[in-house]
């Protein structure tokens, strides 16, 4: 029996050492750590401006179709307003309004989808850039801010939003240009 608890002694022992020695080592090895400001990197990345120039161009010619039927709609209300018109007319005015609603709701929702695709790109395209810029600086850890509390203070010495917008764009434009 005594030989038992010497061995389960001496294993414990053993498992501290080691434990310290983990613990010793590890608080030796300093991280790489830094963080990056998401908006700002979101809103200066290239391929976001070229996506929300799209985004407002396709808009533009979205409004010019429904200015366009609000003033065939305009037109035939102020027709119906002004003088006795056949029900045709007034049947065509219904037509012409409920069309023009189902367009806009329509180009309402197709901007939201095509807004949500465009920041799903954008934000798979900003993650793996700055995968690569943490592996080339040799980060450990690269921390995103949003100024919503998560995080809440760093030294602005382990900001590195400059560099990354720097190196997200190079990389686009060497993918693009």
């Amino acid at each position: 029996m005594n030989t038992l608890i010497k061995n389960a002694v001496l294993t414990i022992a053993g498992a501290g050492l080691v434990v310290c020695a983990c613990f010793f080592i590890m608080d030796k090895q300093k991280n790489k750590i830094a963080y990056i400001d998401n908006a700002r990197l979101f809103n200066e990345f290239l391929l976001k401006k070229e996506l929300e120039e799209d985004l407002s161009k396709r808009e533009i010619r979205w409004k010019a179709q429904l200015d366009s039927m609000r003033v065939q709609i305009n037109f035939l209300g102020n027709k119906i307003e002004s003088e006795k018109v056949s029900k045709e007319v007034a049947e065509q005015f219904e037509i012409t309004r409920q069309q023009y609603l189902a367009k806009e709701e329509q180009f309402r929702n197709d901007n939201e989808k095509t807004a949500r695709q465009f920041n799903e790109q954008i934000w798979k395209q900003l993650n793996t850039y700055v995968k690569a810029f943490a592996k080339e600086k040799e980060y450990d850890m690269v921390l995103g801010t949003s100024g919503e509390g998560n995080l809440m203070y760093a030294d602005e010495k382990y900001d590195v939003t400059e560099e990354a917008i720097v190196f997200v764009n190079q990389k686009y434009k060497g993918k693009n240009g």
